[in-house]
């Protein structure tokens, strides 16, 4: 999650999101919102590499939390 953290604070230094990181990473959840997202930093050139290599460092999942066993 830290990832997605880093993420989040690029985009409000440069002006690009202004809500909570808790409304970033909800909205973060949806496909769609993900790829509007890395066609801004790639277009802006914060982010270098391909979708898959950013949907992949910026998975937003929260499922590292183990179960109680």
């Amino acid at each position: 999650m830290d990832e997605l953290k880093k993420l989040y604070d690029a985009l409000v230094r440069d002006g690009k999101y202004t809500k909570s990181f808790e409304e970033f990473q909800q909205q973060y959840q949806d496909p769609n919102y993900q790829k509007k997202v890395f066609d801004v930093v790639s277009r802006d050139g914060l982010y270098t590499k391909d979708f898959n290599s950013f949907t992949a460092q910026y998975a937003g999942k929260t499922q590292d939390v183990a179960a109680p066993g």
